[in-house]
């Protein structure tokens, strides 16, 4: 069984849960994975930033942060966190819609639980491409309520 939480602070974000319940498990059933436990938490900028630097010792702005925490018995475990504030900022840089940005965080997060890294270029292009192609299966305009 897939297992989707959100978690968010006050007044973060209103969004639409059965839509990102979706956006997760077609990513995780494309993998072949049918037993995970996913936690998505939409924080603020400065929760991020936090997060980067203790873990990755980078003090910087981010908008997504994954961390697979493999819990026993269980296909996959895992927490990705994202920043709505750097979602709307790439929005408005990038030229698409608020909800597609989100939406490709949370596919972009979600295939790094998976194992995929962007930390060269070819390989960023790979997971771009991943994510427009599961962008273009469900409708990410309904991510927010």
């Amino acid at each position: 069984m897939i297992t989707v939480t959100i978690t968010q602070g006050d007044g973060i974000l209103d969004v639409n849960s059965s839509t990102v319940e979706q956006l997760i498990k077609t990513v995780l059933k494309d993998s072949n994975i049918s037993d995970a436990e996913i936690n998505v938490v939409l924080g603020t900028d400065e929760l991020l930033r936090h997060l980067k630097l203790k873990y990755f010792d980078e003090d910087v702005f981010t908008d997504v942060i994954a961390f697979r925490l493999n819990d026993e018995g269980k296909e996959l475990e895992g927490e990705i966190y994202i920043s709505p504030e750097r979602a709307e900022e790439n929005a408005n840089t990038y030229g698409v819609s608020f909800p597609n940005e989100l939406g490709r965080l949370m596919v972009h997060g979600t295939l790094h639980l998976l194992g995929w890294e962007d930390d060269d270029n070819d390989k960023k292009i790979a997971m771009s491409n991943e994510e427009d192609r599961f962008l273009t299966e469900i409708d990410a305009t309904t991510l927010i309520k």
